[in-house]
């Protein structure tokens, strides 16, 4: 493209101004001639023909400087108004998106001390500043999340302040989300083009269909960073002692090659407390993922932190540190009828890690960890309220017109053994005397699987005639239901059973957080149990203090932590649940840029060309013209020259 063909004029109807060049010279035609005079000498004569020569019409451009100032202004204003531009494409696209990542790599600085963010905003700025009339853009900023800074506009004053707003969280990017909302503008104008500024740290989004060009611009890489990508912690001894510690597992990633310290705090920080360990490690390669150990025994800190501090430089503070909330020791509280004789003696296996209820004259606690129900589950007489419930011989209520039992014989045909609950028991040749049908419906067809999942069941043991065992999850609780009593099977003869009980404990064990914490990813916090429907809670983290409402459920859910570091939850003044959120995640972590975006049948890669706008001539053609006045002025009002 030459330089002619690429500029453009945003105003061609201004060019009208030119005809202002008529009567600018037919006033100079006009102009006031010399006043007449009568004088004594014919000498005068020679003068007066020479002044008609020079006054004559095409004589007064000569040398008249003042009038050429005078058209030159003209043409400067003229053009200016026009508002000319130079083409920074081919094309001159009237609708564009600007879709900017704001995930946590991009707080990754360089060595001059800027993060990719702020180089995503200057290049946004160059953008908004080129906006020619007719020309609009929109701003999508995106975390895990994409949201609208700015629908459609050429207005500046509306699209800067909402760009110097932007900042980045701590969560990793979904670039899918970014795309299907700008995907949801393209439907209210036609959108040229997508213009994607980020640092190219993005996961697949090949559920995404695009419906505009996308124009990859990858951010330029950042410095070396190391961080915390995994933290958890294990129980040291058996079930729940009291006496038993924790082993804290930690993970690391670099971006580069490089060496660092890793330090373990207690309840004060890395702020203000000493590091209780300490050690050292390195990285050989830029995918190493070393893995530490650190013991913290029984009677150690509650509250741990710990934080990665890098050789050399680190782009990427939010990274560095990890942490997580060790529950106090104690015994898993478990519910069993009397009357469920199998299983209370399978719970009391482990005394020291099982606190077994209904006791004489205790009842146990108004919630328990884990309970065996032998009744149905009514508004009149409510089971037990526990994390894990597991009904024994029971068909729940909404399932009674689909499945029945019946005394016969029923025999294992397939099991899921990756359920937690089933691992590593084996079923084979267990003899059952009471067997299951799908019970037949309006339509004439009996029941199925499709029918129990409908309403939220999961079949995990099938015999030939229908279920024998089914799990649905209800917010943070899982219920099992065993559809027929072990005590009239063989299965408590088979070593099947007491690994089954202890899987039980096992999971629920994990759910009470007594045997293992894992420390949680920014985003989401777990779901909180605030015991009453809509009652509110209070959520007091790092960037801020917001109150929220349980369900009708009384679960606190979709509770955003954005920011990482440490979030309360209190609801009527007593708090309910802690957590301590990190970024905890080895992508953000790396700072890879990826060479191409994965969509949906379609790979968009980093284009070879810098995202430029349309740059206006206007304003150096106005300050043209005014140097143009200050010289027309200078020269009208000079001395002449004697």
């Amino acid at each position: 493209m030459n330089a002619l063909s690429s500029i453009g004029f945003a105003n061609l109807a201004a060019g009208a101004l030119a005809a202002l060049a008529a009567p600018i010279i037919l006033f100079y035609f006009l102009k006031l001639r010399r006043p007449r005079a009568e004088v004594p000498s014919l000498a005068l004569w020679r003068r007066v023909v020479n002044d008609k020569r020079v006054n004559s019409p095409f004589q007064k451009f000569r040398r008249n400087l003042l009038l050429l100032l005078q058209l030159l202004l003209l043409a400067a204003l003229t053009f200016a108004a026009m508002q000319p531009f130079l083409n920074a494409g081919a094309g001159r696209a009237e609708y564009r998106v600007l879709l900017i990542d704001a995930s946590a790599s991009m707080a990754a600085t360089d060595a001059a001390g800027r993060s990719r963010l702020d180089l995503a905003k200057e290049k946004a700025e160059d953008l908004i500043a080129g906006l020619q009339p007719g020309q609009q853009l929109a701003l999508i900023a995106f975390d895990r999340n994409a949201r609208t800074l700015q629908e459609f506009t050429d207005n500046p004053n509306l699209l800067a302040p909402a760009l110097a707003g932007l900042t980045t969280k701590d969560v990793q990017s979904d670039l899918g989300d970014a795309l299907r909302l700008a995907g949801a503008l393209a439907r209210t104008a036609p959108v040229a083009e997508a213009i994607l500024l980020t640092d190219g740290n993005l996961p697949p989004a090949d559920d995404v269909d695009l419906a505009f060009p996308v124009n990859y611009q990858r951010l330029p890489a950042a410095g070396p960073n190391v961080g915390v990508v995994a933290l958890n912690a294990r129980r040291s001894g058996v079930g729940a002692a009291e006496d038993a510690g924790w082993d804290l597992f930690v993970k690391l990633a670099a971006s580069a090659p490089t060496g660092a310290r890793v330090e373990l705090y207690g309840e004060d920080g890395p702020d203000g407390g000493k590091p209780l360990a300490a050690e050292s490690i390195g990285f050989d390669r830029a995918d190493d993922s070393p893995r530490l150990v650190f013991e913290v025994p029984a009677d150690g800190p509650r509250a741990v932190t710990v934080r990665v501090v890098a050789e050399g430089s680190d782009s990427l503070p939010a990274d560095d540190t990890a942490g997580l909330i060790l529950p106090p020791p104690r015994p898993l509280t478990a519910f069993c009828p009397d009357s469920q004789g199998l299983f209370r003696r399978a719970l009391a296996l482990e005394p020291g890690a099982v606190s077994l209820y209904p006791r004489p004259n205790d009842q146990g606690p108004p919630s328990f960890d884990l309970a065996i129900v032998d009744q149905p589950d009514t508004s009149e007489n409510p089971a037990p309220e526990a994390t894990v419930r597991t009904f024994v011989g029971v068909i729940p209520k909404d399932l009674e017109g689909l499945i029945e039992t019946k005394v016969g014989y029923a025999e294992v045909v397939d099991w899921r053994q990756t359920a937690p609950v089933l691992e590593h028991v084996q079923l084979r040749e267990v003899q059952i005397t009471e067997e299951p049908f799908y019970l037949e419906q309006p339509g004439g067809e009996p029941a199925d699987a499709g029918d129990l999942e409908q309403l939220g069941y999961e079949v995990l043991i099938d015999a030939r005639t229908g279920p024998l065992m089914l799990r649905r999850r209800e917010g943070a609780r899982v219920d099992y239901h065993l559809l027929f009593d072990p005590a009239t099977s063989t299965l408590p003869y088979r070593v099947a059973f007491p690994i089954l009980v202890q899987n039980m404990i096992r999971e629920a064990t994990r759910a009470a957080a007594l045997s293992e914490v894992r420390a949680e990813q920014t985003g989401t916090l777990p779901e909180v149990d605030l015991g009453d429907p809509n009652r509110e809670g209070t959520v007091v983290g790092p960037d801020g203090t917001r109150t929220l409402r349980a369900d009708a459920g009384g679960m606190l859910t979709a509770v955003p932590a954005e920011t990482a570091g440490l979030y309360t939850i209190s609801a009527g003044g007593e708090e309910v649940a802690s957590f301590t959120a990190g970024v905890l995640s080895p992508l953000e972590t790396s700072l890879v840029g990826v060479e191409k975006l994965e969509l949906n049948e379609v790979e968009v890669a980093v284009s070879g060309e810098e995202v430029s706008a349309d740059r206006p001539l206007w304003r150096w053609l106005a300050a043209g013209a005014f140097a143009l006045l200050l010289t027309e002025w200078w020269v009208f009002h000079r001395r002449p020259v004697t």
